[in-house]
């Protein structure tokens, strides 16, 4: 999360989303028994996933799409409940996952993500104003290659 702007923002303002943090030491001392069955070791999670400190992105999928979507319209009173089942077949899903084989998907710099932010609100307060991306480059002294890349990506 180092390389995350400290606030995500999307085109329309909104996101509905969840965030599963995960205490290592306490799910390995204490793994939920759908877990505890399958021998899966938590701790191969973070060197498959975050190997050399880096941050593996992957591409929502149909499999983890479903995992999450019923959670939408479960009731107030069954969603924790439901919340920690769905976390434990995301687990499954993700033990099954090869890192190999997916398609790392580019993470930024903050330090970029703050200068595209800043070319957004620029072009967004003018519309009537047309720069070039040569123009935006020189301007905020970033690569055009870069200022493409980040610009076009989902942010975080």
């Amino acid at each position: 999360m180092d390389n995350c702007a400290p606030e995500m923002t999307f085109p329309l303002r909104h996101y509905r989303g969840i965030t599963v943090a995960l205490n290592l030491t306490f799910v390995s001392e204490h793994p939920p028994e759908i877990l505890a069955e399958t021998g899966i070791d938590i701790y191969s999670f973070k060197e498959r996933f975050c190997a050399d400190g880096s941050c593996f992105i992957m591409r929502a999928k149909n499999e983890i799409e479903h995992i999450f979507s019923e959670l939408y319209s479960v009731p107030d009173r069954l969603q924790r409940p439901y919340f920690k089942l769905k976390v434990q077949e995301l687990l499954l899903f993700l033990s099954m996952v090869d890192v190999a084989e997916e398609k790392q998907r580019e993470y930024y710099t903050s330090p970029q993500v703050e200068i595209v932010k800043q070319i957004h609100k620029r072009l967004i307060s003018n519309l009537q104003e047309r720069p070039t991306i040569e123009e935006l480059s020189k301007e905020f002294l970033i690569n055009t290659a870069t200022l493409k890349k980040t610009f076009k990506a989902p942010m975080c």
